[in-house]
């Protein structure tokens, strides 16, 4: 079974750098490769986006959460949704894992795609990377632009 969370809406409105978000977003720590260099924000639409949450009863794979949100009509995220989303509703990452199977993903120096994820370990936000290509446990959301 699959469940649709939200919808959220975020505001896009701003020219802030990936530093500024990240540190209006109060995280307890972040992957160092999420930096302006990898993650740069780019120019969006102003206004707000509609951001939903999509979550499995069982284990899956990125490719399944693709193929299940294609269904549903949903587009996939940014990394800037993924930035303004950790700062607008810092209280969803607390819940459950929340990952960005974003579109183009960032590919590191060994050939790896990494995607974002907002995650609470022990009350502490951070803000981390992801292989695209591992396995999803069950608790985990992914986010997805409804269009």
């Amino acid at each position: 079974m699959v469940k649709i969370i939200g919808p959220f809406q975020i505001n896009t409105t701003g020219t802030r750098t990936t530093e500024e978000v990240f540190a209006a977003g109060k995280y307890d720590g972040k992957n160092n490769m999420v930096n302006g260099k990898n993650f740069p924000i780019r120019t969006m639409f102003k206004g707000t986006r509609e951001i939903v949450l999509v979550e499995f009863d069982r284990d899956t794979s990125s490719e399944e959460v693709l193929a299940e949100a294609k269904r549903w009509g949903l587009k996939r995220p940014r990394c800037e949704d993924a930035l303004f989303f950790g700062e607008q509703h810092p209280e969803e990452q607390c819940t459950a894992p929340i990952l960005f199977l974003r579109k183009p993903a960032w590919w590191r120096a060994c050939v790896r795609l990494f995607v974002l994820v907002l995650r609470c370990d022990g009350g502490r936000r951070t803000l981390c990377l992801n292989p695209f290509d591992g396995g999803w446990h069950q608790r985990c959301r992914f986010a997805f632009v409804r269009p």
